[in-house]
């Protein structure tokens, strides 16, 4: 009888062949092309299909001979605060500008561990927010807002 050894393995194929499944629905419109002359859907389409491949393979492998771990709870505190983090840069990029979104995202992102200290959150988002500056706007010469009302 073939009993599931590894269930975390399993979810992680199913999520696997789920989002290449997906991805093949979104790309199913562009032309594939050839080898040759690769179409705009030739990289997505491949990617998919090999998305899906490892999924198999890693769904096979769940029921393999080996005991892998408990599917683990998840640790939604951490889950909702990063989403709210990444959906506050949407809201702040264009209004607050990149320096001070740059340094409330990680600030706010950092809170989603129960280990998070103040003093090097604030020192990370810092050091982040500068960075983004530096390489976004002057390096990369990204047309995205430094200060509030930029633009």
């Amino acid at each position: 009888m073939i009993r599931l050894k590894k269930p975390q393995d399993l979810g992680a194929a199913i999520l696997f062949i789920l989002l290449g499944c997906i991805c093949l629905w979104f790309g199913r419109d562009y032309r594939f092309g050839t080898l040759a002359r690769m179409g705009p859907g030739f990289f997505p389409l491949t990617l998919s299909w090999l998305l899906i491949g490892f999924g198999i393979v890693i769904g096979g492998l769940a029921f393999s001979f080996s005991e892998g771990p408990k599917v683990a709870t998840p640790n939604w505190r951490g889950l909702s605060i990063v989403t709210v983090a990444i959906i506050l840069f949407g809201a702040l990029i264009n209004s607050a500008g990149l320096l001070v979104t740059a340094f409330v995202v990680p600030l706010i992102a950092a809170f989603a561990s129960t280990e998070v200290r103040r003093k090097e959150a604030l020192i990370l988002s810092a050091i982040v927010s500068i960075a983004c500056v530096a390489v976004f706007v002057y390096g990369l010469r990204q047309p995205i807002p430094v200060f509030f009302g930029d633009y």
